[in-house]
Formats: C-alpha cells, structure tokens, sequence
C-alpha cells in the first residue's frame, strides 16, 4: 500500500471537515454567549463511533505532536483500548470494526464508559489535535436539521437547549464522506467505523 494513499485521503477529509466548521462558526456568531469552541471539554468523554478516514487523519496529528506529548497520548490510547477490549469482550487481534461487534453491544460499552475522557485529552483540559478532531466533536454545540430530518447533536451540558436546530447544508458532505469511507476499502484500508482508541491502537500496532 502506498504511504500516499492516506495522505491523500487526509486531504480530502480536511476539507470535508472545514466545511463543518464554516457551518457551525456561520451560526455561532451572533450567539455572544455559545460555550462550544476549544477549552470547554463537556462532550470530550466517552467513546464515540468514527470512521477510518478520521483515524488516518488522528494519525498524521500524532506525528506532529513532540515526543513527551504523542508519548503520553499513545500511553491513554493503549490504556482506553485495553479497557474497550475488555467491556466488549475482544482479544488484542480480533476484528474491531463497528459490524463486527454489533451495534447494541458497542452501545453498551459506550453506555459504561460515557465519563472515560478522550486521549486525546490533556491534564489542563485542552484538546492535543484540536484542528484534527473528528466529524462529531465539530458538529457538537448545535442540533441540525436537514432535508433528511433532524440531527440531534446539541450540548451535553445543555447550555443550548433553548435555541432552536440549525438548518444545515450537511447531506453532500456526509455523502462525500461516506464516499471517502468506501475509498479507504478499496485502497486496501480498514473501511468500517469502530471507536477512536480501538481503531488508532489496531493501526499503530500494524
């Protein structure tokens, strides 16, 4: 597999991810008192599904990290995977992929570990990879409503309760996601969803 197949689907996915970005700062500008942006940790708990392109993209903001910090960070990773392993009843080498565990059983272990914090986490609360975060802690701060339906993504705090969902352009950047999915298969990549520490400890142990 070529070392530039994962560059260039980080690429890709960066752009898909700015776009989120422009979205959510678009409607929180004028909201003088919006708590979601980097420092506030509320939704930075407990494990999260995520796709392969996100993982690859985690990967490339380890490397950018110093040695003391990316140390620290794999340390969490291998710490929060053992422990994800253990709820769901998995060996270190068996198929981590979201299909292959089930949906209520990743469910039930997301349910017991909703207070584990992201490893990506530090002591003083700041996120390591903030420009690197994946898909859902962007779109977290607002619930969208889209041609499909609402999407309830909203506070875990609850501070936004009272403000009405959003209405978002989102379907072709979750589609031109998916598609980036399917590309990760097909380029010979893990292509399925599983969770952030199973997922970075499977491709760093390779």
């Amino acid at each position: 597999m070529s070392s530039a197949i994962p560059y260039l689907l980080n690429i890709q996915y960066a752009r898909l991810l700015q776009k989120i970005d422009v979205i959510f700062r678009e409607n929180a500008k004028n909201l003088l008192s919006h708590p979601c942006k980097r420092g506030c940790f509320a939704c930075c708990v407990g494990p999260f599904d995520i796709n392969h392109p996100e993982l690859w993209l985690l990967i490339e903001a380890l490397s950018f990290l110093n040695t003391k910090k990316r140390q620290k960070v794999l340390l969490k990773i291998r710490k929060a995977a053992k422990v994800q392993r253990n709820l769901l009843g998995i060996m270190q080498n068996d198929p981590i992929s979201l299909e292959s565990i089930g949906e209520d059983h990743f469910d039930d272990m997301c349910d017991k570990l909703e207070k584990q914090p992201c490893p990506f986490l530090s002591e003083e609360n700041d996120c390591f990879v903030y420009n690197y975060r994946p898909e859902l802690c962007r779109l977290h701060g607002f619930d969208y409503l889209t041609s499909d339906g609402l999407i309830p993504v909203g506070c875990p705090e609850g501070w936004i309760d009272h403000f009405e969902p959003i209405r978002a352009e989102l379907q072709d950047i979750f589609e031109n996601m998916r598609r980036l999915e399917l590309n990760c298969t097909i380029a010979g990549l893990e292509g399925n969803r599983t969770s952030l520490a199973l997922g970075l400890d499977f491709i760093l142990r390779r």
